[in-house]
């Protein structure tokens, strides 16, 4: 079986958590196609310690660094890298590795800004290397499911969406695992963009293309703790905690997007999408008007997928879930989104989220911002997407040098 000798910048705790038992499934199902080369870390101990663990379930230990540019001079052998950093480092990372001649796959969103994203994009394309930006919700069984459900007509004419997760979440008053992400010149943005990313692609992948975007973004919570709930040392929230936004898609649909994380009381999240014959939702699965309009007929979110499964054509159900890989109902996508990278540099083939999609994604969230700075104003999503509204972004691309 052919292997891409693939290198991983940056070994955190999404790498520990979600990348090494990806490669472990990929192992296990025996669709080795990613041989783990090497690991480069800023944290040097941090990088020995996942490749420790690599060797133990990989049954090989990659080379160890603490700074990527001497891992691309030494390990000749790498073919691609797979770069889960800050974001305000993606840039700067993923174009150093496409001019090294590396294909690259990036954690999303792919740039800190869309300028970031557009040099990316640039840099794949000068260098006619592969680029893909890491988007595994959509890869995930019920996300298929889904937009398996909504083609084939199960709720009619999608009408609207409703797109609501409100919490109280620590994460959003503590320091956490990873403080960069307080700093919108490091983030680029908070959870709605760190997250929101997942769903814009959802949204375009289901349901087609956003075109305009008005929203709030606001900041309850200004500081985080390193001890909570004493709320003693404090530091400073530069990135929003709370978005509250209006979508327009292509045609007649709306859609609605709550999210927050400072919202004490009440838990709430539901992510449903409403046609003119029932309503599909990540959370209760599909629902419909009984027969003459009495009671309800509904699928839980396994039994869709269970349907979605038995009516799949074979060549469908090889292309969404290769192998079997990620097949499993709660899987995370990330096994599938690296087996399809891997593959689309084999078979040099386009991978199935690259760079442009990516930007696509990011650009919708980014007009959430937009409209924000401009105090709810609608803004194009297109405008973004092609630089001609960047005034949240400007700070940060002056920050970083992107012109």
């Amino acid at each position: 079986m052919a292997q891409v000798n693939l290198a991983l910048i940056g070994t955190g705790q999404f790498s520990f958590t979600w990348v090494l038992p990806a490669l472990e499934e990929l192992r296990k199902k025996e669709v080795d196609v990613i041989n783990l080369v090497a690991v480069s870390d800023v944290n040097l101990e941090r990088a020995k310690a996942f490749a420790k663990r690599a060797s133990i379930s990989l049954g090989k230990t990659p080379a160890v660094y603490s700074d990527y540019r001497e891992m691309l001079k030494k390990e000749k052998d790498v073919e691609a890298v797979y770069i889960v950093v800050d974001h305000a480092s993606h840039h700067r990372i993923a174009v150093d590795c496409l001019n090294d001649g590396k294909h690259v796959l990036v954690e999303k969103p792919l740039g800190v800004t869309m300028r970031a994203a557009k040099l990316i994009i640039e840099a794949a394309k000068s260098n006619n290397r592969i680029l893909a930006v890491a988007e595994n919700y959509r890869r995930r069984p019920l996300d298929r499911a889904i937009k398996w459900s909504v083609e084939r007509g199960m709720i009619g004419s999608p009408r609207f969406f409703t797109w609501i997760s409100s919490s109280y979440n620590l994460g959003a008053l503590t320091v956490g695992f990873s403080g960069w992400r307080l700093d919108k010149f490091y983030a680029g943005g908070g959870f709605t963009l760190d997250v929101g990313v997942h769903f814009a692609d959802l949204w375009r992948y289901i349901l087609g293309e956003v075109e305009e975007v008005s929203a709030h973004s606001r900041t309850y919570e200004p500081f985080r703790y390193e001890d909570w709930p004493k709320r003693s040392k404090p530091v400073p929230v530069t990135v929003e905690d709370t978005t509250v936004s209006i979508l327009k898609l292509k045609g007649d649909m709306v859609g609605v997007f709550l999210w927050t994380t400072v919202a004490p009381g009440e838990t709430y999240e539901q992510w449903v999408i409403y046609g003119d014959k029932g309503s599909l939702s990540w959370q209760k699965g599909f629902m419909s008007p009984g027969e003459g309009g009495v009671g309800t007929f509904s699928l839980s979110p396994r039994e869709l997928v269970s349907t979605m499964m038995s009516s799949l054509p074979q060549e469908v159900k090889e292309k969404w879930f290769p192998k079997g890989v990620g097949v499993e109902m709660g899987s995370f996508g990330v096994s599938v989104e690296l087996l399809d990278f891997a593959d689309s540099i084999i078979n040099h083939r386009k991978p199935e989220v690259d760079g442009e999609e990516g930007a696509k994604d990011e650009a919708v969230i980014l007009a959430m911002y937009e409209s924000s700075f401009k105090g709810g104003k609608p803004v194009a999503v297109k405008e973004v997407e092609e630089l001609e509204v960047e005034d949240y972004q400007r700070e940060i691309n002056e920050r970083l040098g992107l012109k």
